[in-house]
């Protein structure tokens, strides 16, 4: 069931990050339906639920595209053609605890180069649109951090004007199509 799982987004809410120019908008729909929408683009993809956390500990059995990024293959759109997404909760004992947390999810050995916000209130946006490990790939995370039970209200380097949050009336049209795949 959903509600057994950690994730961050209501239906029909919708987050728009920018960082340094760059910016991606998801819009959550009914039944795990995330919209993606970035440069003159949407695509839009059904996320599976996680039963397990993905080795970051604290929680964070979300949903996402359970790394199968051809399971969402698109036609090229702006060089993208596939998407991995996440969405989850991070749970951490301390605000103490975040920098550390948020170097090692951005900038790993394998995760290249990507966009970031964050806000007070522990709402984190990761995306990028041309990993280097992945190329041709959009990989968005939305996460919500957790102090103990509680959503933190100061994180060090938050950038609250970075992040907005509003409620929408229907999902963007989807301007990507899919590509269907017979193995």
């Amino acid at each position: 069931m959903v509600q057994d799982h950690e994730l961050v987004m209501p239906p029909f809410s919708q987050i728009r990050a920018t960082d340094a120019g760059d910016s991606i908008t998801v819009t959550a729909g009914d039944d795990l339906v995330r919209c993606f929408t970035w440069d003159d683009a949407t695509g839009c993809l059904k996320l599976s639920l996680m039963h397990q956390d993905w080795g970051l500990g604290g929680g964070n059995a979300g949903a996402s595209t359970n790394g199968l990024p051809m399971d969402w293959a698109w036609r090229n759109k702006g060089g993208i053609y596939r998407a991995i997404a996440r969405e989850a909760q991070q749970h951490l004992k301390s605000t103490e605890e975040f920098p550390t947390w948020l170097h090692r999810f951005t900038s790993g050995d394998i995760r290249g180069n990507y966009s970031f916000a964050y806000r007070d209130d522990g709402l984190v946006v990761v995306w990028s649109k041309n990993v280097a490990y992945n190329a041709g790939t959009l990989d968005v995370d939305v996460w919500q951090i957790y102090v103990g039970d509680h959503k933190p209200t100061k994180l060090p380097g938050s950038r609250n004007d970075e992040i907005t949050v509003k409620m929408v009336d229907e999902l963007p049209k989807d301007t990507v199509t899919r590509r269907f795949l017979f193995f």
